[in-house]
C-alpha cells in the first residue's frame, strides 16, 4: 500500500481572468509541485441516541389558592373579649373563634325572660276564666297575642346573644384574622378568613388555541419556589365553558394530589408544565448536540471509512474547496497538486446529517427522521466539526469503545459483511458503542 495518494488530474488548470489582444478571456494551466497536506485529528466525544418518554408542555406561573374560602364576618355588635384562634390554625365547623361582650345581651336577655313567664301565667289565667265563662274572648286572645309576641321577642334576642359567639362556618385553616381583643365589632365586619386545605388548586390560563388539547384529568408538573427539591402533579379537574375575550385565553384549574395538600399553603408562587402531548417511546438526542441553520436541524454522525475512503474523499473536498476559489476569486492562483498520508487503519470521520425534530422539553429533542437507532453522534467538540472532519473519541467514550471489544477493523468487517459487499471501498457506519 502507498504512504501518499496523489490525483494528477484533481486540478490541472485554473480560469485566469485577463483579455487576449482579441478580447477573449484565456485558460492558463498551473504546475506545480505536489503539496502534502497534514491529516488534522479533532478529538471529539460520543453518544448514541436512546428511546424514552418524552413530553410537550405548556409552561406558565399560578398561585395556589383555595376552591372553599370562607370570610368570616361578625353578625354581632360588641367589643371583642377573647379570640381563640391564631393564622395557621386548624379549625371545625362550628368551632369559636372570638368571643364579643355578651353582658348587655345578656341583661336585656334575662329581662325578656320574666316578661315572657308573666305573659304566660297572665294568658293561662285567662284560659281558665274563659273555660268557666267569666272572661270575654276578646281578653283571651289578646293574652294569648302578648304571650305570642313576648316568645318572639325572645327568641329575637337569643339569636342576638348567640351572634356575640364567632364560630366557623367550615372544617379548614385559618389564613387571616382582622380582630383583636378590645375592638369594637360592627355587624358585617370581618374578621377571619378560613380555607379547607382540601380544595387547594391552581387556576392557569393557556390560550384559547389549546382549547382543543385542554382534557379534564390531564397531568401538569408543578414546583413550588417554597418548597424547593419537590415536583408536584397535578390534573385538570375543570375548564370554563368560554374564552376571556379580552386576554383570548381559556381558564382551566387543576387539583393537587390528596397526599400533597397537607404540605401546601394558599398563595403559594408555583411554576406550572401542563403536559400537551406525550410519546411515550420516542427517539431522543440532547438539545446541545444539535446545530440550527435557518430554521434547519443537523447532527454530526461517525462514520467508519476505510484508508482509500478517507484519502479519497478528503481529495474530494480539497478539490471541491480549490474550486470554489478558483470560480469566485479574480486573481489567479498558482496551487500545487496536494498529496494526503494514507492511514494504516479504519478512519473516524464526522459527517453532517440534517435531522426532523419533534417534540422537545428542556434537555432533550424528539428525532423523527434522519438518524437510526443504532447510530453514533457527536455530543461534545462538534461546534469545530464539518463533513469529513478525521476525529478521535476521547474521555467516556473511549471507554465505552473499549469495553465493545472490537477493534476498528473488526466493526469494519462486519458493517461490510452486513451489506454484502466485503470488496468494495463502502462507508458504513460505527456501530454498538462507538
Amino acid at each position: 500500500m502507498h504512504r501518499f495518494l496523489s490525483v494528477a488530474t484533481l486540478l490541472v488548470a485554473l480560469v485566469a481572468f485577463g483579455c487576449n489582444p482579441s478580447g477573449e478571456q484565456s485558460v492558463q494551466a498551473v504546475e506545480s509541485e505536489p503539496t502534502e497536506i497534514a491529516r488534522v485529528i479533532i478529538p471529539i466525544e460520543a453518544g448514541a441516541p436512546v428511546r424514552g418518554p418524552i413530553s410537550e408542555y405548556l409552561e406558565t406561573i399560578s398561585r395556589v389558592e383555595a376552591n372553599v374560602r370562607v370570610d368570616v364576618t361578625a353578625e354581632g355588635v360588641g367589643k371583642c373579649t377573647a379570640v381563640f384562634a391564631e393564622i395557621g390554625d386548624t379549625v371545625r365547623q362550628g368551632q369559636v373563634l372570638a368571643q364579643l361582650d355578651t353582658t348587655e345581651m345578656g341583661a336585656q336577655l334575662a329581662q325578656t325572660e320574666v316578661q315572657v313567664r308573666q305573659q304566660r301565667a297572665e294568658y293561662e289565667r285567662a284560659q281558665q276564666g274563659y273555660a268557666f265563662g267569666g272572661m270575654p274572648k276578646a281578653e283571651l286572645d289578646a293574652a294569648r297575642f302578648a304571650y305570642e309576641q313576648g316568645l318572639a321577642s325572645l327568641r329575637v334576642q337569643k339569636l342576638q346573644y348567640e351572634n356575640l359567639t364567632v364560630t366557623s362556618p367550615i372544617n379548614g385553616l385559618v389564613v387571616n384574622r382582622l380582630i383583636e381583643v378590645g375592638q369594637l365589632i360592627n355587624t358585617g365586619s370581618p374578621v377571619f378568613s378560613v380555607v379547607d386545605p382540601n380544595t387547594f388548586q391552581l387556576v392557569v390560563e393557556p390560550p384559547e388555541r389549546e382549547l382543543s388539547r385542554l382534557t379534564i384529568g390531564q397531568q401538569a408538573l408543578v414546583t413550588i419556589d417554597a418548597l424547593p427539591g419537590r415536583e408536584f402533579m397535578a390534573r385538570v379537574h375543570r375548564i370554563d365553558p368560554a374564552a376571556d375575550p379580552v386576554s383570548g385565553t381559556v381558564r382551566a384549574r387543576l387539583s393537587f394530589e390528596e397526599e400533597d395538600r397537607p404540605s401546601l399553603r394558599e398563595g403559594l408562587f408555583s411554576r406550572v408544565r401542563l403536559v400537551m402531548a406525550t410519546i411515550p417511546d420516542a427517539l431522543l438526542v440532547p438539545k446541545d448536540v444539535v446545530v440550527e441553520e435557518n430554521g434547519r436541524y443537523y447532527v454530526f454522525v461517525i462514520e467508519l471509512q476505510t484508508p482509500e475512503e478517507f484519502v479519497s474523499e478528503q481529495l474530494e473536498i480539497i478539490g471541491q474547496e480549490l474550486e470554489m476559489d478558483t470560480t469566485n476569486g479574480e486573481t489567479p492562483v498558482e496551487v500545487a497538486e496536494p498529496i494526503i498520508e494514507m492511514p494504516e487503519e479504519p478512519v473516524m470521520v464526522a459527517t453532517r446529517r440534517e435531522v426532523e425534530i419533534g417534540l422537545q422539553d428542556s434537555r432533550n429533542f424528539e428525532i423523527r427522521n434522519g438518524l437510526g437507532d443504532d447510530e453514533i453522534i457527536v455530543v461534545v467538540g462538534h461546534t469545530n466539526l464539518k463533513t469529513g472532519t478525521e476525529v478521535s473519541v476521547t474521555s467516556a467514550s473511549a471507554e465505552v469503545a473499549q469495553s465493545i471489544g472490537l477493534t476498528k477493523e473488526e466493526a469494519l468487517r462486519r458493517a461490510r459483511e452486513a451489506r454484502g459487499d466485503s470488496t468494495g471501498m463502502t462507508r458504513r457506519r460505527l456501530r454498538d458503542g462507538l
